[in-house]
């Protein structure tokens, strides 16, 4: 038996005693593995992908990428499960890291927990880490689990080798698994306050959005976009419709809506329709506007709603 361990830009297949191993020696003396790697509670759990149940089996998903289709999305383990307490109540949690994979040429990996109920695991949501980034190593230490990976830079296209290593510490909050800090944390980086002056006449495109514990990262080819005027009069395409309103940002970044947002009134596939009533939703929510690491964020004083620009 070979377990399948890829990422971007590199293939390798090591045998299933070496590759746990691997895994063993990376999560150290904090996180404890089960009999072995194949373990199949974790890998036969649903997931949570953005509101959507992911039931896999085996460690994998597969669909049809749409209807009439001839591609193919594919969900799957890409490092196994660590074992370790994650929600405080004696039992063996587990932390693994999925790649979706939707049919086009993006790969996203995720970070998602499974937790123990009484000798069955119940998936939490899956919380996204990138696209075609390399997954390095993945732990779990008291209650919070830490993930290291090689991710690009802002400027760099997506052709481009990850090479620039991040490490995250999520933690489990009502169920919900997100990020407690950054390790290294560029996340400590002072905001920049955005002005109207600063986000406008420029074309933002959407790859992050958080509401109600629910993650986004919507596919490059139906990405939310938003473009403001030097008025700021707001425009852009919602996922499959146009939307339209008024906007007003002060100095210190808080923002403003004059109004509802419009826009118009087609009809889509009910994944993107669902992605589109989403982003407006968290769009007309956002109360206040920042710049962090070259990118706008958008958000509401509680931090229940984030959007994440790229220009």
């Amino acid at each position: 038996m070979a377990s399948d361990v890829s990422g971007p830009g590199n293939r390798m297949i090591l045998p299933a005693c070496l590759a746990l191993a691997i895994f063993t020696a990376l999560a150290g003396c904090v996180s404890t593995p089960k009999n072995s790697i194949s373990d199949t509670w974790p890998l036969n759990t649903t997931y949570l992908f953005s509101g959507r149940q992911i039931p896999l089996s085996a460690g994998i998903f597969e669909t049809a990428a749409a209807p009439g289709s001839a591609a193919t999305e594919r969900f799957s383990v890409s490092v196994p499960p660590v074992y370790g307490d994650l929600n405080g109540r004696g039992g063996q949690d587990a932390a693994l890291i999925l790649a979706h994979s939707p049919g086009g040429s993006g790969t996203f990996y995720y970070v998602a927990a499974a937790l123990d109920e009484g000798g069955r695991y119940g998936g939490s949501n899956a919380f996204l880490l990138g696209d075609r980034i390399v997954p390095e190593t993945l732990l779990i230490d008291g209650r919070q689990v830490i993930v290291s990976y090689l991710d690009r830079q802002l400027s760099e296209p997506m052709a481009a080798p990850p090479t620039v290593e991040k490490r995250l510490r999520l933690t489990l909050v009502d169920g919900e698994l997100s990020v407690a800090s950054e390790i290294g944390d560029e996340n400590s980086r002072p905001k920049t306050p955005a002005s109207l002056a600063s986000i406008a006449d420029r074309k933002w495109t959407l790859v992050h959005l958080r509401i109600e514990g629910k993650e986004l990262a919507p596919a490059a080819d139906a990405a939310p976009t938003l473009a403001v005027n030097q008025e700021g009069r707001v425009s852009g395409l919602a996922t499959i419709n146009r939307y339209f309103g008024q906007m007003v940002v002060e100095a210190d970044g808080r923002l403003a809506w004059l109004g509802p947002l419009g826009a118009t009134m087609m009809a889509g596939p009910e994944e993107q329709m669902e992605q589109e009533m989403s982003f407006l939703k968290a769009l007309q929510r956002a109360d206040r506007a920042f710049f962090r690491n070259g990118r706008l964020i958008l958000e509401n004083e509680a931090g229940s709603v984030i959007l994440e620009f790229i220009p």
